[in-house]
């Protein structure tokens, strides 16, 4: 908001609240009403429908020194002389009478219309010492009794209500005895009394009480929640100061007025002026301290400072100093309150300037208390002003200042707190996101780190493998301690991936019945191979029938594998025991060590994410306390509970329980363990001998694709000692660009800045299948959605850095294996379906002969030759072979067309364009499936038949081979139906064909066609001259 538009929003307010506050001024001047003069009140003309209350205020005759009872007021002998009194006023403050008198008695006879209500009320608010109130010479009402022997616990500070009738004349003959004191400063009737028909004195007595009801409670209730904020954030003393500030704001309204206060509790004058004296005063007091506290302006200081100060000392003063006093030096109480309020109300301006938030509706506030305290003054002080305005002006309890200033402050509070809230919200979801930034930041540095332990453990174990004869004992001793360190390391990186994961979503879990004995062996055989050197024994007592239970098999080797290798780490004498005992439903699994043990205080903190056991002993030996917090969160997703007991230097002992299963496994069903070790012990023995019995002939050529070239130099040196020739690339460009030449694999890694492995993968398998050219997926991220989108984008197999050694050279062997075997049977598919010859082929082939034999001998002799040509090719062993020479191919075409131009005459015409320089190797029965195709399915479909064309030419780097028909042609839905693999074939087919091609050179057969135009395919070969 501009300051234009604040000043000119201010300016509104201002006159609004001036507005409101100057209606209820002018309501209050009683101008219109006749006033008592020598003691009469004349009320007979005025029309009591239309203005049911008045006040009595004026000249009422007035006996000094003297307290009258109706009695001694007709006894004329004994009656003082009168005199005449303003009526509100103080009778201390006239000089025309004793100071030091104690009594007097006020006279007022009304006269009201005799034809009208009978029944009257009055009010009496302001006289602060005991009366006696006689209507018509009868006692309607007394507060205290000087002079009687009888008693009265009636407070006189209490508004006195009371009902009076006129005489049958409409006379009402008021006489109100009065005493004073010097000490009260105040003495007589000092404030209006009222008078009205009963109803309106009694609605107008019941609505001002319930005003200032309604105003104390609503600041009551603003001191009690912000004094429970208090007590929830005990920092902020802001917020005490405003409930201080808000109680005493109360307590003032209870003691003003119409002193609400005193119908609850029994106050003396003194007592109730100095708690209204000390509540304006204590309320400036604290506001000051409020504003101070809450925005901290430091340009103010100096004068908040000297305010409080002097707030305090006159509140002091207030609180030690004689009532008189007080009274007579109440100009001061005016000085606290304005310059107090002032200058919150500054202080508030100056806010606004600086576009301090909601700083306006705290400035609006102190405007509207501002008002309040300088009508209040007013009010006060209205006989200063001049005797004949106090007379006139007689108002009510006004409470709109109030009730816009807490308007305002509860605007301002509530704004605070939303804003605080919305504050507090945006820092949650800030925390959320560092929080998600954090786990994203540790998942990544586990995966960087990965990748050169990857390095590391490989590169150990290659050398470890390549040079064993070469290497001296103690090199063999720190190569194998390297690479136990490098799979410490691969621990400590699998539970920081695990605690992210589980972070970020919850694991699922692949339950199912499992045998306990077989897991736990398993784990126990793992952990002791690794604690060869702490010669500390690890035993197993399980009941032989004990029943299975029901758990993710790999969370539960990872739970027990962490148990035993923390009891082992903390275990370097003694035994480790693991106890499988039933109890209820559950099987109860607990892992004993004689390790230092943990004190009962870390007892209740290991269980939490990065808390370690005895600092000391855990700092020794490394970890990041995550272990422990990883297996109670396995164990009670299984639906169980983990537990400690541990005494230290005596040991400790982790129990977890797991539910049993409601159905037992297969007992002859092998273990994955078992399965898993023969396996390995298998490829480990005869590693050698499949490599013996490879299909390759030649090196395997692979091409490996990785942004870090350490990676790649890893990649080289574990595959350098294999049948393989490893080219790389560091960019997924460079892979595109040379994905036609023949590679046996691909190795990518998933992570690169300019291409994941996933979208390497997906170009690849646009133009190749998964047989053409397999893809191995190397990265060391192995969340299940980054295994899901590797196969989906087309990948054959996935490796997780640190992958080991074996395991990477037995995968890439497996691959390469499956690429051969299909490219094996592929020309194996060729050669079998080429010497399977149509039954209709032979039979109508031998009926041609036949035929010619009758007619041309001569064609038959040369169709015999042909024929026999044909068979003889056909069956030929070099249709085994991955190429042939050109020639084979064109001997075995001319055979196959002599026939079929014998058979069709005229309706198949064969035209050849040849190179008769051209030699060359191509896939053996490449070119005949392809022209056979031209005549069955184009040439012959039409009755007058049509020509083929074979063409074969020399381009740039490539020779062409091409072969045309005008015959039906194929429809594009039809030419995706022939590449189709479930497309029903008869023969070699086109399919077999472009497969064969693809292997060989990377680019299979181009198909042009046009239905009833005709069909024109081809195919490359590199030209062996370049």
């Amino acid at each position: 908001m501009s300051k234009k538009k604040m000043f000119i929003l201010l300016f509104a307010f201002m006159v609004v609240l001036i507005g409101f506050r100057s209606i209820w001024f002018f309501n209050s001047l009683q101008t219109d009403q006749p006033f008592a003069e020598d003691g009469l009140l004349d009320l007979t003309k005025v029309d009591m429908d239309h203005r049911d209350i008045f006040t009595l205020n004026g000249e009422w005759t007035f006996y000094p020194n003297v307290w009258l009872t109706p009695e001694l007021a007709e006894d004329s002998t004994t009656l003082p002389e009168a005199a005449a009194i303003k009526v509100p006023s103080n009778w201390f403050s006239n000089d025309s009478f004793n100071k030091n008198m104690k009594d007097g008695t006020y006279r007022l006879t009304i006269q009201v219309d005799d034809d009208q209500i009978r029944k009257y009320g009055l009010k009496i608010r302001r006289i602060y010492h005991e009366f006696a109130l006689y209507v018509n010479g009868e006692l309607v009402e007394q507060k205290g009794n000087p002079y009687h022997t009888t008693s009265s616990n009636d407070s006189t500070l209490v508004p006195s209500v009371t009902t009076v009738m006129s005489d049958s004349e409409g006379t009402i003959d008021l006489l109100l005895a009065v005493s004073a004191s010097e000490a009260i400063y105040d003495g007589g009737i000092i404030g209006s009394v009222r008078f009205g028909t009963e109803k309106a004195i009694m609605n107008d007595h019941t609505t001002t009480s319930f005003l200032q009801l309604m105003m104390a409670v609503i600041m009551f209730l603003h001191s009690a929640y912000t004094l429970i904020l208090f007590l929830i954030k005990s920092k902020r003393k802001e917020i005490l100061y405003f409930s201080v500030a808000s109680f005493f704001a109360g307590c003032s309204v209870l003691v003003s007025d119409d002193r609400f206060l005193l119908e609850w509790f029994q106050l003396d004058i003194e007592l109730l002026l100095k708690l209204l004296y000390f509540s304006y005063t204590s309320l400036s007091l604290f506001y000051l301290l409020f504003m101070k506290s809450f925005f901290k302006v430091n340009r103010l200081n100096p004068l908040i400072y000297t305010l409080t100060i002097l707030s305090g000392i006159y509140a002091l003063f207030i609180l030690i100093a004689p009532l008189y006093l007080v009274r007579e030096w109440s100009f001061l109480l005016t000085g606290v309150l304005f310059s107090s309020f002032f200058t919150i109300a500054f202080l508030c301006l100056q806010l606004l300037l600086r576009r301090e938030r909601d700083s306006l509706f705290l400035l609006l506030a102190a405007i509207c208390v501002v008002s309040s305290v300088f009508w209040g003054v007013l009010k006060s002080n209205a006989a200063i002003i001049s005797e004949s305005f106090a007379v006139m002006f007689d108002p009510n309890f006004y409470p709109l200042d109030f009730i816009l200033a807490f308007i305002c402050f509860s605007t301002f509070w509530f704004l605070q707190f939303f804003r605080a809230g919305d504050h507090n919200v945006e820092l949650v979801h800030k925390l959320h996101k560092e929080h998600e930034r954090k786990d994203q930041f540790l998942a990544n540095t586990a995966h960087e780190l990965r990748n050169p332990l990857h390095a590391m453990l490989n590169m150990a174990q290659a050398v470890s493998e390549d040079h064993h004869n070469q290497l001296s004992l103690k090199g063999k001793d720190e190569l194998k301690l390297l690479m136990t360190v490098g799979r410490r390391m691969s621990y400590l990186l699998n539970d920081l991936i695990d605690v992210t994961k589980m972070e970020q979503m919850p694991l699922k879990l692949n339950q199912e019945s499992l045998e306990l004995k077989p897991v736990i062996k398993s784990v126990i055989d793992m952990q002791t191979f690794m604690m060869q050197e702490k010669k500390v024994p690890i035993t197993l007592e399980i009941p032989d029938s004990f029943p299975p239970v029901y758990a993710d098999q790999n969370r539960l080797i990872q739970i027990l594998f962490n148990l035993l290798h923390n009891a082992g780490k903390f275990t370097d004498e003694g035994q480790i025991d693991v106890l499988v005992q039933p109890k209820k439903e559950f099987a109860i699994i607990t892992v004993q060590d004689t390790g230092i043990g943990i004190n009962k205080e870390r007892q209740k903190q290991i269980f939490e994410p990065y808390e370690q056991g005895n600092n000391s002993s855990y700092d020794e030996s490394g970890g990041l306390g995550l272990g422990l917090s990883i297996c109670k969160q396995l164990v009670e997703l299984h639906g169980g509970t983990l537990t400690v007991q541990s005494t230290p230097f005596i040991g400790s002992s982790f129990a977890f329980s797991l539910p049993y299963a409601s159905e037992l496994p297969q007992k002859d069903a092998p273990s994955i363990f078992s399965v898993v070790q023969m396996e390995i012990a298998g490829t480990t023995s005869n590693i050698e001998e499949k490599q013996a019995s490879s299909l390759l002939k030649s090196k395997a050529k692979i091409l490996a694709i990785d942004d870090d070239p350490l990676n790649l130099k890893v990649l080289k040196s574990i595959l350098s000692s294999e049948n393989y020739k490893l080219e790389t690339a560091l960019t997924p460009q460079i892979v595109m660009e040379r994905i036609d030449e023949d590679w046996d694999l691909i190795i990518a890694d998933v992570m690169m800045p300019a291409m994941s492995g996933y979208e390497l993968t997906k170009r690849i398998r646009q133009q190749y299948t998964i047989s053409e050219r397999p893809i191995l997926l190397l990265t060391a991220r192995n969340q299940p959605e980054d295994i899901y989108n590797g196969f989906l984008s087309g990948a054959n197999d996935y490796v997780v850095k640190p992958v080991d050694s074996l395991e990477l050279k037995v995968r890439t062997e497996a691959l390469i294996h499956l690429k051969h075997s299909v490219h094996e049977r592929s020309r194996l598919e060729a050669a079998w379906l080429q010497a399977q010859i149509q039954p209709h082929f032979l039979f109508n082939t031998l009926n041609t002969i036949a035929s010619l034999s009758e007619i041309d001998t001569e064609r038959m002799s040369k169709m015999l030759q042909a024929f026999g040509h044909y068979l003889r090719a056909s069956f030929d062993e070099r249709n085994l072979n991955q190429l042939v020479p050109l020639k084979h191919e064109i001997d075995l075409l001319k055979s196959y067309l002599h026939i079929e131009q014998e058979r069709f005459g005229s309706r198949l015409i064969v035209k050849w364009t040849l190179d008769p320089n051209i030699t060359c190797q191509i896939p053996p029965l490449s070119i005949q499936p392809i022209v056979e195709n031209a005549i069955r399915h184009g040439v012959l479909k039409r009755r007058e038949g049509g020509q083929v064309e074979i063409t074969i030419k020399r381009e740039m780097t490539s020779i062409r081979m091409t072969i045309s028909d005008n015959g039906m042609g194929m429809t594009a839905e039809k030419i995706k139906e022939i590449f189709s693999p479930s497309h029903h074939h008869h023969g070699i087919g086109l399919l077999n064909t472009d497969t064969r091609l693809k292997q060989l050179y990377g680019t299979g057969l181009l198909i042009e066609s046009k239905p009833n135009i005709g069909t024109n395919i081809s195919f490359e070969i590199p030209d062996e001259k370049h």
